[in-house]
């Protein structure tokens, strides 16, 4: 059996990498949000993620930039403290499209939300990304 600090960072590891899978199974949506919610989170997150992740209030708005032309989901857990990555994320920011980068398409949206800080599973400082461990991420909607 895996210990909460090696479930974290292996969650947290594969995140970045985005690969998600469970270091030796596949991993569904379902049993991420069961493991991050078994877990501290401070074991997913560096030093100087954890320093950040203390100075966020305890509600605190996050934003989730997708666009359903490219395959976006606005389901994702994955979400942002800045407006303006979202909105990158909106025009297809960091897609590829038959070998070419896309970095605009029409019908992306952008979602906010309030969230409690006791949701975030994860903090990524330099990217403002918050990983949720809540199995509606959606709920709370603005």
């Amino acid at each position: 059996m895996r210990s909460e600090k090696q479930i974290a960072v292996c969650i947290a590891k594969n995140w970045r990498s985005r690969w998600l899978k469970n270091c030796s199974s596949p991993l569904t949506r379902q049993h991420l949000v069961e493991q991050m919610q078994l877990v501290d989170p401070h074991y997913a997150m560096h030093p100087i993620d954890r320093q950040e992740f203390a100075k966020l209030p305890d509600v605190l708005t996050v934003y989730r930039g997708f666009n359903s032309a490219l395959g976006g989901n606005p389901d994702g857990l994955s979400w942002t403290t800045s407006k303006v990555v979202a909105e990158l994320f909106a025009k297809g920011f960091g897609t590829m499209f038959n070998g070419k980068q896309i970095t605009a398409k029409l019908g992306g949206q952008v979602l906010a939300q309030a969230v409690m800080k006791q949701d975030i599973f994860a903090y990524f400082y330099v990217e403002g990304e918050v990983i949720l461990r809540t199995k509606n991420p959606q709920k709370g909607k603005k």
